[in-house]
């Protein structure tokens, strides 16, 4: 019987089904490096946070993954990897802008399934007042 190929749906066909490389290709690398410090202004807008980190922390303490993110005026809808969809408000100052900022949430959502990467590059982030990233236009 003739070896099929494994086939991977980022790359495509690969070499042989059992080679480290074929595992290696077909899952997705880490984009940057989780534990290299990243630095944002702190008084940025929240919809651009969220939207950047694709992070939401919710009024009991649990982070979870945001899926879609549709900003609709003062107003946005956030749909999460666990389905929750809810409406919020676009505010420097509220409680979810504040808790991404001083990162602040009792556990990562099981449903959302957020990956350990992910929380590393969250933990990795600061976020001061006079220096870092405005994220306009990114």
């Amino acid at each position: 019987m003739p070896r099929v190929p494994a086939v991977c749906a980022l790359r495509g066909v690969l070499d042989s089904p059992g080679s480290v490389t074929t595992q290696a290709r077909c899952h997705p690398p880490v984009p940057t490096d989780p534990t290299k410090a990243r630095y944002y202004r702190k008084q940025i807008p929240l919809f651009t946070l969220v939207d950047k980190m694709k992070l939401w922390p919710s009024r009991r303490g649990i982070l979870h993954g945001v899926k879609t993110f549709e900003p609709r005026g003062p107003y946005a809808i956030i749909e999460t990897h666990c389905g929750r969809r809810m409406v919020v408000h676009d505010s420097k100052h509220s409680r979810a802008a504040r808790w991404l900022r001083n990162k602040w949430f009792a556990e990562a959502c099981p449903q959302c399934r957020i990956p350990e990467w992910k929380l590393q590059k969250y933990a990795a982030t600061h976020f001061k007042r006079g220096y870092g990233s405005h994220l306009r236009g990114e």
